[in-house]
């Protein structure tokens, strides 16, 4: 992976604090992408996660950073199974999920 490590952490960082104000469909949308490889969920909750990428620009492209965001979401799927209880408000539409992401099969 070409991206720095602080900027991983970074990054790691600013979306686990937006991971853990989801609320339990949020978390349901994040599994359901997590498991389907969704790059466009992983993005999207980047960017709602008001990372500034201006410096690891100069040195990364994007498929460096979905590299890194791959990896990120794989490691904030740990984090979410040892949450037992996770509150706080939900992100955007409750029935369309964060950024207006949604499965097309989504349990009830």
């Amino acid at each position: 992976m070409k991206m720095k490590k602080s900027d991983v952490d970074y990054l790691y960082g600013r979306m686990k604090e937006t991971v853990d104000r989801f609320g339990n469909k949020e978390r349901e949308l994040f599994t359901y992408a997590l498991e389907r490889g969704e790059m466009a969920y992983r993005w999207n909750l980047m960017w709602r996660s008001k990372v500034d990428l201006g410096d690891i620009y100069t040195y990364c492209n994007d498929d460096h950073i979905d590299t890194a965001l791959r990896r990120i979401m794989k490691a904030l799927s740990c984090h979410l199974s040892r949450v037992d209880h996770i509150c706080g408000a939900v992100v955007g539409d409750p029935d369309q999920g964060i950024m207006g992401f949604a499965p097309s099969n989504p349990e009830t």
